[in-house]
């Protein structure tokens, strides 16, 4: 008797749901400029409506391995999004004008119950700022810097440029996110008035979800045995089912539990060769 198999990936209540969205693999700039280099025009985010919750967009944060001052740990995190302030010499039909110093500062963040958004600098050690859901943030406090002081931003003259890489922004609980921005240009330049070149830019609101990169990636069957190949994405308690039925309310463990370690794991148990097709599942617990 040929056995059919088939595999069926079932995350349930106690893990979290993966939203619909661009899965983030790449470098995503997100741009900071201004409508006119005329002093007194409004800052903006140059490609915001890229990333604008109304457009669909959803910054993914996967459960994954980061290492900092206390060790190493599993949280969600994402280092994809930079945000910078895009050059003068370069960009000047959209850049800020010389003489500006472009922050970014995080208004507002709903979210889970409970959860935190976190900064971190390039290569720091502990979160450079801390954003609670549905907290309160001091006004002029907890500002990202883009410009790059180095490259002479904030001098009267100086190209507004900066692009950090390697900043991170992780969350503490899963769920969906909301995180709303906005730019602020913190010089002393303007040359009519004791005060910054720009007015701050519209708030811009970003959406982030959280996931676990979890899948079985292949089955192979050699007469009666299979060898279950799958991803457990950091998850204690990882156990593999099988059943006849995809609807059943109860599946039979075959294999597991498995701790953290491999997240590629390769398990070979013998199939039920009484049912034309079997269903396989992978199963865990909230990380």
């Amino acid at each position: 008797m040929k056995t059919s198999l088939r595999s069926s990936i079932l995350l349930g209540a106690l893990l979290l749901g993966l939203n619909a969205g661009t899965v983030n693999a790449q470098l995503l700039p997100v741009t900071a400029g201004a409508f006119s280099t005329t002093p007194g025009s409004k800052l903006k985010f140059v490609n915001g409506a890229t990333y604008t919750s109304a457009s669909g967009y959803i910054q993914l944060t996967p459960y994954s391995r980061f290492a900092n001052r206390f060790g190493t740990n599993l949280t969600y995190g994402t280092t994809n999004l930079l945000f910078q302030a895009l050059s003068y010499a370069t960009n000047f039909d959209v850049s800020a004008a010389p003489g500006a110093y472009i922050a970014c500062q995080v208004l507002s963040v709903t979210g889970p119950v409970g959860g935190t958004l976190f900064f971190w600098e390039q290569g720091a050690g502990w979160p450079t700022y801390k954003f609670p859901v549905n907290g309160l943030y001091a006004a002029g406090k907890n500002r990202i810097m883009l410009s790059n002081p180095e490259s002479g931003a904030g001098r009267p003259d100086g190209d507004p440029f900066g692009a950090v890489r390697g900043r991170k922004f992780t969350v503490d609980k899963a769920g969906d996110y909301a995180v709303t921005f906005k730019l602020y240009d913190i010089s002393q330049n303007n040359p009519t008035t004791a005060g910054p070149i720009h007015p701050p830019s519209d708030p811009l609101t970003i959406k982030f979800s959280t996931y676990v990169d979890l899948g079985i990636t292949q089955i192979k069957q050699t007469n009666n045995v299979s060898a279950l190949t799958f991803k457990q994405g950091f998850l204690t308690n990882m156990v593999v089912e099988s059943s006849t039925d995809l609807t059943a309310p109860n599946w039979t463990v075959v294999s597991g539990p498995f701790a953290t370690t491999p997240t590629l794991t390769t398990n070979i148990f013998t199939n039920d060769i009484a049912s034309q097709t079997v269903f396989y599942r992978l199963r865990g617990v909230t990380p």
